[in-house]
């Protein structure tokens, strides 16, 4: 038991936590392992070891069993440790940024320049807002040259025609 005890308080002991919240974590543990070894709890300390990363060889000695034991813990831990991943896969793919990059691949695989072309576009419309801009500080408000500007502005933008005062 003291020997399980001192390699569990070895390495949980919170003093050599890289961090705080790895420290208050270890404070937790080592309560525990304080807990578990004041009740002369075998089974508990081993579970805490080996939970803390330990090797079962090291922790219940070098047989066959304890060795096929450990395996399986962490056979387990890794396939857990793969279902989290694979479902955080799953929700990678199926997001919008996801599709919009493998729609710009299928694209770009067929030599088009998506990205290119959006650009272009936007380049396009800032002219042209900036050429409406131009226009419309010059134009006085209560013409009639104001008003057919903004309903041409409107039917290009697919508005309809814009509602006079």
């Amino acid at each position: 038991m003291k020997t399980l005890y001192r390699r569990a308080a070895k390495r949980l002991h919170p003093d050599l936590a890289p961090d705080d919240v790895e420290r208050v974590h270890r404070e937790r543990k080592m309560a525990e392992v304080n807990e578990a070894y004041e009740a002369c709890d075998r089974d508990r300390l081993e579970a805490l070891l080996l939970a803390a990363g330990e090797s079962l060889v090291k922790v219940r000695g070098g047989d066959a069993d304890a060795v096929m034991e450990w395996l399986r813990s962490a056979e387990r831990s890794v396939q857990g440790r793969l279902r989290v991943v694979q479902a955080h896969l799953a929700l990678l793919k199926s997001h919008t940024m996801h599709e919009l990059g493998e729609s710009i691949e299928r694209a770009e695989k067929r030599g088009l320049d998506p990205l290119g072309i959006m650009a272009n576009r936007l380049r396009a419309q800032i002219t042209e807002r900036r050429q409406e801009l131009y226009i419309g500080q010059r134009l006085q408000p209560e013409s009639s040259m104001a008003e057919a500007f903004l309903r041409q502005r409107q039917q290009r933008l697919g508005g309809g025609i814009a509602a006079s005062h």
